[in-house]
């Protein structure tokens, strides 16, 4: 049986740019949309390997396995398959170790022309994922990791191992993502649907992106979910439980809603490791939120010391699709022989308050987040005297309101606990009206929602400030009309842009049920982003942020305040890609 496991999407709600530094704090919110990687045992009828120009189902064409280097035992080289049906790729390596030990190699067999390419978020995920497996075990040949996903087989309750030797040995990956991780305007444009929830109902699950026209590429377009965490975190959880027994059994415990030792480690093991492939990929270590999200779900996070994962970065790299190899060692440095405890980050918890709901907004924009960063820190390093002062305290401001946030949001839920029926009745009273009425209709609970609003209000305030100071759109000037916009409409608690701003995405936190959320739904399907107003019959229309017109999406996912990283029921996952891939097939005609 293969093995699937899922992580969810993020949303940084504050802590944007401060998150990057110890000690401030981050809050983030998992969604409910969720990436799945599937990792299995090609049969071995199935796993012959394509032959020169072989296209089939892929618009990346796949070679021959290259033959086995000088001293390359075929006993130990593994064949990997990675099929992502959503971006029309399918991707092949061979997988081996070193003559020598010097580690895992992945060498690209798939033609690196015709707009194919690689993916080195996946190749990272791969070698280094099991490079950790080796380095908890021991192990120092395929034969021994092989082995090990023979022994992880029995731990999760299934009988042999499709990848005995002798065998034709080919790993195959699929990789799937729900639809909210990418814009859909072009779906919903090309057929002449409103650019809104209710179109977005009708898409099947797991849509490949579109195709551009003239090149036959997949048009990616990402709505700031934090896909690429999800994808890593995902494939890592699931590559783990597959090839380690001892993992394999702790997911499993995980997965019936186990809790003890042997989960924690379980999800500290795939945090760091899903860290090491993320910072590998992206050639930097960044905050960490996203991994940490994608892992442990909602959280109030303060991020790792970069030192743990220096030793990692400094790897040789060689030509692309010819990567250095990955010793091992390597990765016992961040999870091996007591080196877990090391981490010195924190997962505080976070989650919205009860009858409170998170609603994201897809603005078919997109933000250069690196450069942004780059420029904020160089504006609060800057300055002389008075001025650099001055860019000092405006930061330590924005930390103290980031806190502000957490404590109303914490304030909020004691009063739940204390009478959640009176506490559901008084925000509830307050969803129809504007917030100025709210201390009047909801009595202490309004007080402490018009505490939380205020804090979240000072939080954006300070935030756009230091944006217009380092001269970063962080709030650019379409964002503020539409999140001033939604702020007003009642029954809305907080609007802004996520993370560090720009144009990639905008949120909304809204009380109690349908009402609040539908006003803003409709305020965001009729807005048009190119006059920063609302316009009749944009939300039919296409385009993005950034002065490209059209609508902002509001997208179908909500608050998952569940565990994070999970391995899937295998059977059940397969019944719902069997209805996904014939609804895409449907909806395609």
């Amino acid at each position: 049986m293969p093995t699937t496991a899922s992580a969810p999407g993020k949303a940084l709600i504050a802590g944007g740019y401060l998150v990057l530094e110890r000690p401030n704090i981050g809050l983030v919110l998992a969604s409910s949309a969720r990436f799945f990687s599937t990792v299995g045992w090609k049969a071995a009828e199935a796993a012959a390997r394509p032959q020169a120009g072989d296209t089939s189902g892929s618009d990346t064409a796949a070679q021959p396995p290259a033959a086995p280097a000088a001293g390359d035992d075929a006993d130990e080289r593994l064949f990997v398959r990675v099929v992502s049906p959503q971006f029309g790729q399918r991707l092949c390596y061979r997988l081996g170790f070193e003559s020598g030990g010097e580690g895992l190699r992945l060498s690209s067999t798939t033609e690196r022309g015709g707009g194919g390419g690689g993916n080195s978020y996946v190749e990272h995920t791969i070698t280094h994922t099991l490079a950790a497996v080796c380095a908890l075990r021991g192990y120092t040949s395929l034969r021994e990791l092989l082995a090990g996903a023979a022994a992880a087989a029995a731990a999760r309750g299934e009988e042999g191992c499709a990848a005995a030797a002798g065998e034709p040995r080919e790993l195959s990956i699929e990789l799937r993502a729900d639809n909210d991780f990418y814009s859909q305007s072009r779906h919903l444009s090309a057929r002449g649907l409103p650019l809104s929830a209710g179109s977005l109902r009708q898409l099947p699950r797991f849509l490949p992106c579109p195709v551009d026209g003239a090149t036959g590429a997949a048009v990616v377009a990402k709505t700031g979910m934090g896909s690429s965490a999800a994808l890593i975190t995902s494939l890592v959880a699931a590559l783990l439980a597959f090839f380690d027994a001892q993992t394999a059994a702790a997911a499993t415990a995980a997965a019936v809603g186990g809790g003890g030792a042997a989960v924690a480690e379980y999800k500290a093991t795939v945090h760091a490791v899903a860290q090491a492939c993320h910072a590998m990929a992206q050639g930097k270590v960044g905050s960490g939120f996203d991994v940490c999200a994608a892992v442990h779900g909602c959280n109030g996070y303060v991020r790792f010391s970069k030192s743990l994962l220096q030793v990692v970065l400094d790897a040789p790299e060689t030509a692309a699709g010819t990567a250095a190899p990955v010793p091992p060692a390597r990765l016992g440095g961040c999870v091996g022989g007591g080196a877990l405890s090391a981490w010195d980050h924190e997962v505080a918890p976070f989650a919205l308050p009860p009858c409170l709901e998170l609603l994201m907004g897809d603005v078919c924009g997109g933000s250069e987040t690196p450069s942004m960063v780059r420029k904020i820190l160089g504006w609060r390093d800057g300055g002389a005297g008075a001025e650099g002062d001055a860019r000092r305290a405006l930061w330590a401001a924005l930390g103290a309101a980031n806190c502000r946030v957490r404590d109303g949001a914490a304030a909020l839920h004691a009063a739940s606990e204390a009478d959640g029926e009176s506490y559901a009745a008084h925000v509830g009273a307050c969803e129809n009206f504007p917030n100025a009425a709210w201390a009047m209709m909801g009595g202490r609970v309004g007080e402490l929602l018009l505490e939380l609003r205020r804090a979240f209000e000072e939080a954006r305030s300070l935030l756009r400030r230091m944006g217009e100071g380092a001269d970063v759109p962080v709030e650019p000037p379409a964002q503020l009309a539409l999140c001033d916009a939604t702020a007003a409409l009642p029954g809305v608690l907080a609007c802004g842009v996520p993370g560090a701003g720009g144009y990639d995405a905008v949120f909304a936190i809204v009380l109690g049920g349908a009402a609040a959320a539908g006003r803003v739904e409709a305020l965001w399907a009729s807005w048009d982003t190119a006059t920063g107003a609302v316009a009749a019959g944009a939300g039919a229309s296409g385009g993005g942020g950034g002065g490209g017109g059209g609508a902002v999406v509001p997208l179908l996912l909500r608050v998952d305040q569940g565990a994070g990283v999970r391995i899937e029921d295998d059977e059940v996952f397969g019944v719902e890609v069997a209805k996904a891939e014939a609804a895409a097939a449907a909806f395609r005609d």
